[in-house]
């Protein structure tokens, strides 16, 4: 099983949100600034670990969704 990069509590910068905007189905849109987000959970998968996002700002945007590591640009120091 792949090792998680990121943790429980650890904050990482995202540049895309999940959109059914112009999507039924849905799909990840990139955005223009990065934003600030704090892992609440860590999810193991056969695929690799995925993990559920709360931002710090834009209270609110929910993220619905579970992010992949490549879905997650970086580890962010606050």
């Amino acid at each position: 099983m792949k090792k998680p990069m990121y943790r429980v509590n650890d904050f990482v910068l995202i540049d895309k949100l999940f959109s059914t905007a112009e999507n039924f189905q849905g799909e990840m849109k990139k955005i223009e600034k990065p934003l600030i987000a704090r892992v609440v959970d860590v999810n193991y998968t056969s695929l690799g670990p995925n993990y559920k996002l709360k931002l710090l700002t834009e209270s609110d945007i929910s993220l619905k969704i579970r992010y992949w590591e490549t879905d997650i640009l970086c580890a962010f120091e606050i």
